[in-house]
């Protein structure tokens, strides 16, 4: 496990290279501690990495591209791998980027029964595969870190906790200190945030007050 607890932020890229590289400054200055990029509607895959390779050489945390392509960290959405067998291409993928190169992004969603699945974008459509079967053969096909993005809450997490040899990270869309909070609590290494550009200027400063209170690590800003 990773042992400062990590704040991240997701910065979208546009048409407007400029922007996302300042908005990426301005959050690694109220105390982000890693910069994701996700392609937007309609940017061409040669202007994302572009945009990617800039932001490499313009902040100092680590960049993580969302997609199969550049950063310090390469995270693939499992939900995208056009496969009926996807831990065998992500041992592929691992084996030509390198497992420490190799984090996975693991779209999920809790049927009415209570089963987590994984599920497919747009729509999140489910698929009727386990996402606790899924993790941990992730893991074993070489990836170096989890993510979760969906719905997730603190007894999915709990599931994982103490048992995974890997980061786990989940994705958030509510933005208050102690949702955030839970989620370390309940075991994850790492919370990365949708819609950044939106956060209080203060958010990443509290947030890690309030995680230090309580015990944990983290990178002082």
């Amino acid at each position: 496990m990773t042992l400062a607890r990590r704040l991240i932020a997701i910065v979208e890229v546009s048409d407007d290279a400029e922007s996302c590289l300042s908005l990426a400054k301005d959050l690694v200055a109220r105390g982000a501690d890693e910069i994701w990029l996700k392609a937007g509607e309609n940017v061409p895959q040669v202007r994302f990495q572009r945009t990617i390779s800039q932001m490499l050489l313009s902040v100092f945390v680590p960049v993580v591209g969302l997609c199969r392509s550049g950063g310090d960290r390469i995270a693939v959405d499992v939900s995208e791998l056009n496969s009926f067998d996807p831990l065998q291409q992500i041992r592929a993928i691992a084996e030509e980027m390198g497992q420490d190169s190799l984090s996975a992004l693991v779209p999920v969603s809790k049927t009415e029964t209570g089963m987590w699945e994984l599920v497919v974008r747009p729509g999140y459509m489910g698929t009727g595969l386990d996402v606790i079967g899924m993790v941990f053969g992730l893991v074993k096909a070489g990836v170096q870190e989890v993510i979760l993005d969906g719905a997730v809450d603190t007894g999915l997490l709990n599931l994982f906790y103490g048992n995974l040899p890997v980061p786990l990270v989940t994705l958030c869309g509510q933005a208050d200190e102690e949702h955030v909070l839970q989620m370390f609590l309940s075991g994850a290494d790492a919370v990365a945030f949708y819609q950044t550009a939106y956060l209080e200027s203060d958010f990443f400063a509290n947030t890690k007050s309030l995680l230090v209170k309580n015990g944990f690590p983290t990178r002082l800003t």
